[in-house]
């Protein structure tokens, strides 16, 4: 089976503005190189006996993305993807 998503930053910029924190880079400057490695965990149980396309799956980013020496995206973000 394969799956198809995309990460999400685990907070948003605003949020991190709140809590006193900055981000690592502006949202308009994110360019990750096609075909860099994003290690993720699944984050539920998959049954080959029961899975069918389209079925959701959660995924938690297992370590930061790094890209131009700085961090795209953090570790634990939340990553989304369906069976295809």
């Amino acid at each position: 089976m394969w799956a198809q998503g995309r990460a999400n930053s685990s907070q948003a910029p605003s949020a991190q503005r709140a809590a006193g924190q900055t981000p690592e880079v502006s949202p308009a400057t994110l360019l990750l190189p096609e075909a860099t490695p994003v290690k993720l965990k699944l984050l539920h149980v998959l049954n080959s006996k029961t899975v069918v396309v389209d079925d959701p799956l959660n995924f938690a980013v297992a370590e930061d993305v790094i890209g131009n020496g700085k961090i795209i995206v953090k570790a634990d973000a939340v990553a989304i993807g369906r069976v295809v």
